[in-house]
């Protein structure tokens, strides 16, 4: 009778611990999911910012840098260009609201070479005393712009490499490439028609040294218009645990699935 009572508790204790990291990796990818919307809003940013520039050297006097720009009328912008290089800063103060409701605090500094002929160009960017939504964060990007890819788009390939920290104390950091393709509404003067299709991979570490990795195995789907992703995969991995991350079917919501390797679903709120 005791030995099976001890193994009956052995089952037990077993069972438990594996729900608990079961809980453990699903909170992290949800950790995740919110840092890429994050990443995803200072990069629509710093491409916003800079395609103002380069849309105003095209002289198409149809075009005005209000009808151009994602950037509501609370931030403040200053450009200043001194021997062949452009330095932008992006003041959002103490709490400037986006189109897509994220309310923002803090400065994005950003620096390129002032070029108007290159069909490439790199962009360095970091950040200062920057909030999204109250969560810090911290660190830098550097953006390889091309004015046109293989499929004649705009093209952003960004290196992310930051820190995040949320209220409560909890943080993570941040460190990979995405490239952010350009295909709808580049030029067009309302900022509502713009879709980007998103690629790359992304290394999440946590506070207890545990990493997570996620390679994008169906392209990101980023329409402007939502305040969310509204479709692709991610593959994910922690450890031995592994599942996939799927931002929907192309319906405008805050809701995202993830798909274990027992065919699992969890839905999350992003």
């Amino acid at each position: 009778m005791g030995v099976l009572l001890m193994a009956s508790c052995s089952k037990d204790n077993a069972t438990d611990t594996t729900i608990l990291q079961d809980i453990d990796n699903l909170t992290a990818s949800e950790q995740s999911a919110a840092i890429d919307l994050m990443s995803e809003d200072i990069g629509m940013i710093i491409e916003d910012a800079y395609t103002v520039d380069e849309l105003n050297e095209s002289n198409d006097i149809s075009r005005t840098p209000d009808s151009l720009s994602y950037l509501p009328d609370c931030v403040t912008m200053t450009t200043v260009v001194m021997n062949g290089h452009v330095e932008k800063t992006i003041d959002f103060g103490d709490g400037c609201t986006l189109p897509n409701g994220h309310v923002l605090s803090g400065i994005i500094f950003m620096s390129y070479l002032h070029d108007t002929n290159t069909q490439t160009k790199e962009i360095l960017a970091s950040l200062q005393n920057f909030f999204i939504d109250g969560v810090s964060i911290e660190g830098s990007k550097s953006v390889f712009r091309e004015r046109s890819n293989a499929n004649d788009n705009p093209q952003s390939t960004f290196t992310v490499d930051i820190l995040v920290t949320w209220p409560n104390g909890a943080f993570a950091s941040r460190n990979g490439q995405k490239v952010r393709e350009w295909i709808e509404g580049y030029g067009s003067g309302n900022w509502g028609d713009n879709i980007f299709l998103i690629t790359g991979n992304r290394n999440t570490i946590f506070p207890s040294g545990a990493s997570a990795s996620g390679d994008i195995t169906n392209p990101l789907r980023r329409e402007l218009a939502c305040n969310f992703l509204v479709s692709g995969t991610v593959d994910l991995q922690r450890n031995d645990w592994t599942g996939t991350l799927d931002f929907g079917d192309g319906a405008c919501d805050n809701l995202a699935t993830i798909t274990l390797v027992d065919g699992t679903v969890h839905q999350i709120n992003l």
